[in-house]
């Protein structure tokens, strides 16, 4: 096995009739080392994915959670792990996390990754991230148009929710933790971008110091920590620590969102990928949207492979 396994992800191809072929054939011509199974595909997808993997003589290595069984209805999501009021709906998340990896362990699966999630605010999200996305926006804090206000009136909102919020996730991750340990499976929890979304990478290291020695990580997550960097809402020292990450969430950011394979983003991920000592990452996996070509995943693997030598 090598020091660090590429994977592709699901994500770069749309889920159909052809998508777990492709995802596979691309895999292997970009000599990939496995795949990685991600919304919005759904749990029916591991076993496509796999027995197509497998004919590149390629494993599957890890999945996001949860996966719904089948592909959801259009306008219709995944549970929430943390939901803000619903602990039925924080139950339901788990429960469909467990499924994915019973699932996902018949196949050899040993990663997982738990993304955040979005918060529904007063202060609109649209309106500031279609501020984002036209660079009306700078790090010096000198914006000439709302931006600036909208972000400051969503950090005030959301600190009234971080307490219910944090224990909901307190509540999952210890489920969570108990799934993961008995399926020996290593679950690399997320952070999302900016107050709408949970958990904050000030809150992922809260809630995981809780669970410290166990399957629970942290993720690096690149794009994410450019573009929260960029508002001013990341320190340095905390960006220091999730680079040492052990799973790595490979894309360039497009505005507000971390949607193509590195490359093809405005700020390309150019850092070195390592844990702590110089250690490369355990796992890379390189995500995209789903119109990605050939040669782009394959120029995005050959670059992630020369950022994680060790």
């Amino acid at each position: 096995m090598p020091a660090t396994q590429i994977l592709v992800s699901s994500r770069v191809r749309p889920y159909d009739e052809r998508g777990a072929k492709d995802v596979a054939d691309w895999a292997a011509k970009a000599e990939a080392h496995g795949g990685f199974v991600a919304l919005p595909w759904p749990q029916v997808a591991l076993a496509e994915v796999a027995v197509a993997l497998a004919a590149q003589g390629l494993p599957l290595v890890g999945v996001q959670l949860p996966l719904p069984p089948e592909p959801l209805p259009q306008g219709r999501r995944v549970p929430y792990w943390a939901s803000l009021e619903d602990a039925e709906e924080r139950l339901a998340a788990i429960n469909m996390a467990n499924e994915t990896l019973a699932r996902a362990q018949t196949f050899g699966c040993t990663w997982a990754f738990l993304d955040g999630f979005s918060i529904k605010l007063k202060a609109p999200s649209n309106l500031f991230a279609q501020s984002y996305a036209e660079r009306r926006w700078d790090r010096d804090r000198a914006s000439k148009v709302a931006a600036r206000p909208l972000l400051e009136a969503a950090l005030i909102e959301r600190k009234e929710h971080d307490e219910r919020l944090c224990d909901g996730a307190r509540f999952s991750l210890e489920r969570l933790a108990s799934v993961a340990e008995a399926r020996g499976v290593r679950v690399a929890v997320g952070h999302g971008i900016g107050p709408w979304q949970f958990p904050s990478p000030r809150e992922v290291d809260l809630l995981l110091e809780e669970f410290r020695g166990g399957p629970l990580v942290k993720a690096h997550l690149p794009a994410r920590l450019d573009v929260l960097e960029t508002m001013g809402l990341l320190t340095p020292e905390r960006r220091a620590a999730l680079t040492l990450a052990p799973f790595v969430l490979a894309s360039d950011a497009v505005g507000l969102r971390d949607d193509v394979v590195p490359g093809l983003g405005p700020a390309p991920l150019a850092s070195k990928l390592q844990q702590a000592a110089g250690k490369p990452p355990a796992v890379v996996v390189v995500s995209g949207r789903a119109d990605t070509k050939p040669q782009e995943l394959a120029a995005a693997v050959a670059k992630l492979a020369a950022l994680s030598l060790p």
